[in-house]
């Protein structure tokens, strides 16, 4: 059967963070803060089964929701929306620098990149609005537990201070476009 946002976003918190995060997030203003802004759907109201997963996911930035105040904890989760929260979750590189123009001008492009360099996505996802089953989230999460069990400092951080082998940050510039950024090498 076809996996609600909610659902989701629960699966993935589970797999993600300890039990007792979880259930006290919504305990902790610190967690329901974030520039200057509180965690406030109108739809996931404070004891609903899901509100303590959606409080974890928005403090670490795996969800925002919708711009009309909404986390839609009903909708059919797609592909697109998933490979976003799995790649911000399990700190997947998203960018392929410096070859941008493969990324494309689509929001989830980079995030489902990500996914099928990790081999996580499920032979029967058909495009990035296909509907994600039980068994397909099942796939995503175990294939992408695997790679974090393998390489948990390339999962863990990108940032040098935060990993036992930090990551080289190569400078990429083009004068002529008035532009420079960094990306791990």
């Amino acid at each position: 059967s076809s996996v609600t946002r909610a659902e989701f976003v629960k699966m993935t918190v589970q797999a993600l963070y300890p039990e007792t995060q979880i259930t006290s997030c919504l305990d902790d203003e610190a967690n329901l803060t974030k520039y200057g802004l509180g965690m406030d759907f109108w739809d996931v109201p404070r004891d609903a089964w899901f509100a303590p997963a959606v409080c974890i996911a928005w403090s670490k930035y795996l969800v925002s929701g919708y711009s009309n105040g909404s986390f839609q904890p009903d909708r059919t989760i797609t592909l697109a929306e998933g490979a976003k929260i799995l790649a911000v979750g399990f700190g997947l590189p998203t960018l392929n620098a410096p070859d941008l123009t493969s990324l494309g001008d689509e929001w989830y492009r980079p995030s489902i990149l990500a996914l099928g360099q990790a081999k996580a996505i499920p032979q029967t996802a058909e495009g990035y609005d296909h509907r994600l089953t039980r068994g397909e989230v099942a796939i995503m999460l175990a294939r992408l537990l695997d790679v974090l069990e393998e390489n948990p400092v390339a999962a863990a951080s990108l940032s040098p201070g935060d990993a036992a082998n930090p990551v080289e940050w190569v400078p990429y510039v083009r004068r002529d476009l008035k532009f420079s950024f960094a990306y791990p090498s």
